[in-house]
């Protein structure tokens, strides 16, 4: 591995300055890119089959006179052992080839939630999507959110832009914002840690808040993906 573990590099505290060496603010991002763009392509393809197999399932269940949102939540809630042994799986291989900075526990929370947000996204494909094209469909989604996350353009460029609310609509920033905190948040007493946010745009500190945002983001796409069944079924009905 190049770069033997070290994905950040920043400017020294003030008067040593001039004896740092050249900065590197971008492999924590790339980083977190990586990771987006992996977990994409692991969920994005089982979470279109959790609903898109069974869509004559739910309408034959509706039509019985069960209730919607309850086998919609039912099969929601079964998903999640199968995101938390994937994401055992990821982490561990992750964090053994990559060497980050970054925790174990730190890094499979904010992969899980990720991993919530790529099968919510999933979720809402499998509505629209035929059968076939469901799969494909949602890894394209899934790379789109992935890459969106700050990297290239910096959170930065795009708040001149004043286009930063479209990047934070997306789980791919949100990850990686989490990412660069315990990757980067640690070297405060080494590194000038204040530059770097500033120069990237990610916020320092907010680790848990980022999670909790990722939560929330999956939550309403599993909420959409809801109201796009029920529509689908009751056009499908006319």
């Amino acid at each position: 591995f190049k770069a033997e573990g070290v994905n950040f590099r920043g400017s020294f505290h003030a008067p040593y300055t001039i004896l740092s060496s050249s900065i590197d603010y971008s492999s924590v991002p790339q980083m977190a890119l990586l990771v987006g763009i992996a977990v994409g392509l692991i969920a994005s393809s089982p979470g279109v089959k959790v609903f898109g197999e069974e869509k004559l399932v739910y309408n034959r269940e509706a039509a019985s006179g069960h209730n919607r949102l309850a086998y919609y939540t039912g099969k929601t809630l079964s998903t999640l052992p199968r995101m938390v042994v994937a994401n055992v799986h990821f982490t561990a291989a992750f964090l053994l080839l990559g060497t980050p900075r970054i925790a174990w526990p730190a890094a499979f929370c904010a992969n899980l939630v990720y991993f919530w947000c790529v099968y919510g996204l999933a979720a809402m494909v499998s509505m629209l999507a035929r059968r076939e094209d469901g799969p494909l469909l949602a890894v394209m989604a899934s790379l789109i959110v992935g890459v969106l996350n700050g990297m290239s353009p910096t959170l930065t460029t795009v708040r001149g832009w004043r286009l930063e609310w479209l990047w934070r609509a997306l789980p791919g920033t949100w990850l990686a914002e989490a990412y660069f905190e315990k990757n980067v948040g640690g070297w405060g007493g080494l590194y000038d840690v204040a530059d770097a946010s500033e120069a990237s745009g990610y916020r320092l500190g907010k680790f848990g808040w980022d999670c909790v945002v990722l939560a929330i983001v999956g939550g309403i796409y599993r909420v959409l993906a809801f109201g796009l069944m029920r529509a689908v079924s009751q056009r499908g009905k006319g």
